[in-house]
């Protein structure tokens, strides 16, 4: 069955890269976990396709192949899914679990449940985000918004010393200065990570945690 999902028509423009089932259906009855074993006429499955742009997979491939490395035993792999192979335990998984990737640019997250990828979905704010927003209130250069990010930044406001103080190339700020911009930017990450929790608790009863 899961052969036939992969000869599913996408548009031309993109490939699929992996079929995951997220649940069976044996004859009427839905909510099949495991469908071998049990005896019936019509077996169906409901499945989540991880499709990727046609170009930019060739373009991977071609870098692959300059690197002297054979294409043709590479395996392409969705990146939410290969991150859960390393972070993520099968117990983890079974129970109900959001998995959060902060980038650069972006927010992944990925909901398990049953052992499988459930859901993924993704924000456009990430650590080139805050050390931006950094810059642009305090009025210095992106590279010296990054150093006070990570030599300086506190994600917590309340945790800084009110009397601390950062001198910048313009001018002096306080470290609480800096953390209020930091976490502003951070409150859209949780907003939008609560959303996900509370549409994920509300069909499915979990997650139990979040990684």
């Amino acid at each position: 069955v899961m052969k036939a999902v992969s000869r599913i028509g996408v548009p031309s423009d993109r490939r699929i890269i992996h079929p995951l089932p997220i649940g069976y259906i044996v004859d009427e009855k839905d909510g099949v976990t495991d469908p071998i074993g049990m005896v019936g006429s019509r077996l169906g499955v409901l499945t989540n396709l991880i499709t990727g742009i046609t170009s930019t997979l060739e373009n991977y491939n071609r870098v692959l192949e300059t690197a002297g490395l054979d294409v043709d035993n590479c395996i392409t792999v969705y990146q939410l899914l290969a991150e859960s192979l390393v972070v993520l335990s099968e117990g983890e998984k079974q129970k109900g679990v959001l998995l959060l990737d902060i980038g650069a640019e972006v927010t992944q997250s990925s909901f398990f449940h049953n052992e499988w990828l459930m859901d993924a979905d993704h924000i456009m704010v990430g650590g080139d985000t805050i050390s931006r927003d950094i810059a642009n209130y305090f009025k210095i250069t992106y590279p010296e918004a990054e150093k006070l990010k990570k030599g300086n930044g506190h994600a917590f406001p309340g945790a800084v010393s009110k009397e601390a103080s950062v001198n910048t190339s313009s001018s002096s700020i306080t470290s609480m200065e800096l953390s209020e911009v930091i976490e502003a930017r951070l409150w859209d990450i949780i907003d939008w990570v609560k959303e996900k929790l509370e549409s994920y608790r509300t069909e499915f009863g979990v997650p139990e945690s979040v990684v």
